[in-house]
């Protein structure tokens, strides 16, 4: 008698070792599947935070697919679904190589106001090497855009007391603020050393002042979440009246839930969920990022 209750206190005392060990067991697989979808979404957010770092500030909109309406970010509600915002050129800053001064040379981001050269519908951009900003445009463009083909644009470095992110030329407003320029020597693909800093405005008519800072732009950018996917769009330009839709379209992550985005100030936060199915579950982890 002793003997068969100890058997079945072995084999109850068995049952539940084993259970616990199942349960540790699936709580360990469960944790590393969290950790798995924490990694994918730092490294979106990263990706995220690489393209947001190099935006013109007060370019940023919420548009409502909706509606069809759009409004400065940091008005915006979770009604409106879609970010986008104007990238400065980082690139074409950057520039490539020179030996001769042992420094990098794109464009410099400053005009010249005193220069003879600096006249409609002309500046001249000293310490700039248009003929690589050119080729670097082009080749991050796939050949789409570059200094000869009207579409790179400069906005100036200056607020207008009556500022309006639409006069951006979002979704076919009216554009202001972006002056589309070429290289002078466009026919000669801007390789003419005597005028390897000098950019001739499109429509030098809408130039009413020229000031002596600058930002030069060649693509807009925007995320959406379509159902589950998390697109990323460029090699768009709204001044020249093209919409994200008209864009390139690339996958910056799958299984996401929840894509929120809120600007304060000149900070923006961007909160991402990302789901996994395990079994008879659904994993959600949640991450956000502040981007200055």
């Amino acid at each position: 008698m002793e003997l068969i209750f100890s058997i079945v206190i072995l084999g109850i005392s068995a049952g539940i070792t084993l259970k616990y060990i199942f349960d540790i067991y699936e709580q360990y697989h469960i944790s590393k599947e969290i950790q798995d979808l924490e990694s994918q979404i730092d490294l979106t957010l990263l990706q995220i935070t690489n393209r947001l770092s190099n935006r013109i500030k007060d370019s940023v909109i919420a548009y409502d697919r909706d509606s069809l309406n759009y409004i400065y970010a940091e008005n915006s509600d979770e009604n409106y679904e879609v970010l986008e915002w104007v990238g400065y050129d980082y690139e074409g800053n950057i520039g490539e190589w020179n030996s001769k001064i042992n420094m990098n040379i794109g464009w410099s981001g400053f005009i010249d106001l005193n220069s003879s050269d600096t006249v409609k519908p002309q500046i001249k951009t000293p310490d700039s090497n248009l003929t690589a900003v050119h080729e670097i445009i082009s080749s991050l463009s796939n050949g789409n855009c570059n200094l000869t083909n009207s579409c790179v644009a400069l906005m100036f470095n200056n607020k207008d007391s009556d500022f309006n992110v639409s006069k951006f030329g979002w979704h076919n407003s009216d554009n202001k603020y972006m002056k589309i320029v070429n290289c002078k020597d466009k026919l000669n693909d801007c390789k003419n050393k005597d005028y390897i800093d000098i950019l001739e405005f499109d429509k030098p008519d809408d130039i009413n002042e020229i000031y002596e800072q600058y930002t030069l732009s060649w693509s807009a950018y925007a995320i959406d979440l379509n159902q589950s996917t998390l697109n990323l769009y460029y090699n768009f330009r709204p001044w020249n009246n093209m919409t994200y839709e008209d864009g390139n379209i690339s996958i910056l992550d799958e299984q996401i839930s929840v894509f929120r985005f809120r600007q304060i100030g000149s900070i923006i936060r961007i909160k991402l969920c990302k789901f996994k199915e395990y079994k008879d579950k659904n994993i959600t982890t949640c991450k956000e990022r502040a981007i200055y």
